[in-house]
């Protein structure tokens, strides 16, 4: 393919990229490989079907896989790379601002023609995702725009406006829990019963036991609350459609 474009991290390796059908997409392979993890093919399984995907980069390489930029944050999230974050960061803060800047690649032009062309398809490229996105941007934004403070408020506020759509409360909730459990490797009741356990032995009175939940258990540890938040804003975008 002609459009795969490769960044370059002294820290992390090379990262080949490309655009595809308006999203970002990177090679699987060597995201694994700027964060040490080591079976590129375990790690693509445990993603959503939506998160990868599979294409023909030409050579002797065949089909390679390829995840969007919700699975190379799950990958991220799935990696014991202490430099894991700084990995996230130059991702977030520098390669895919760099490929969204024009909204595609553009080699140096050949003459003053070749730019007012590059030019024109770049601003037309750029309404047309304004015009798709400014459809969608009230429910998403509802998703992406919230604080530590009232983090509860917010998943319950966006678990309870898709269910009020689906009518079904409880299946919603359970699959957010379920969608967490498989991508965090961690079992919600085993770890809701530890934590009721701890609560006994520190005195706490029953009733304020029967009310500790699965979400006290994931607000509890920074990493389960990362991911599950990342869940929560996926579902609202999936639901929204």
């Amino acid at each position: 393919m002609s459009n795969i474009k490769i960044f370059e991290n002294k820290n992390f390796g090379e990262v080949r990229t490309l655009k595809r059908n308006d999203q970002v997409l990177f090679v699987a392979k060597d995201v694994c490989d700027s964060l040490d993890i080591k079976n590129t093919t375990d790690a693509v399984k445990r993603l959503d079907a939506d998160e990868v995907t599979r294409l023909n980069l030409g050579g002797r390489v065949g089909e390679t896989n390829l995840v969007n930029e919700f699975g190379l944050y799950n990958l991220v999230l799935g990696s014991r790379k202490p430099e894991a974050k700084k990995f996230k960061r130059w991702i977030t803060h520098e390669v895919i601002p760099e490929i969204r800047k024009t909204g595609q690649y553009i080699s140096k032009p050949n003459s003053v023609e070749d730019l007012i062309i590059m030019q024109a398809e770049s601003v037309k490229e750029l309404k047309q995702k304004v015009d798709h996105q400014e459809k969608q941007i009230e429910t998403i934004k509802g998703a992406i725009i919230h604080t530590d403070e009232d983090w509860r408020n917010w998943v319950n506020q966006q678990i309870n406006s898709i269910a009020f759509r689906n009518k079904n409360y409880r299946e919603i909730r359970k699959q957010s829990y379920d969608i967490l459990e498989n991508r965090a490797r961690c079992r919600l009741d085993v770890r809701l019963n530890n934590l009721k356990d701890r609560l006994e032995q520190a005195g706490a009175k029953k009733s304020k036991i029967r009310q500790v939940n699965k979400l006290d258990v994931i607000e509890e540890e920074p990493r389960l609350k990362e991911i599950y938040t990342m869940v929560v804003e996926k579902l609202v975008i999936k639901y929204s459609a």
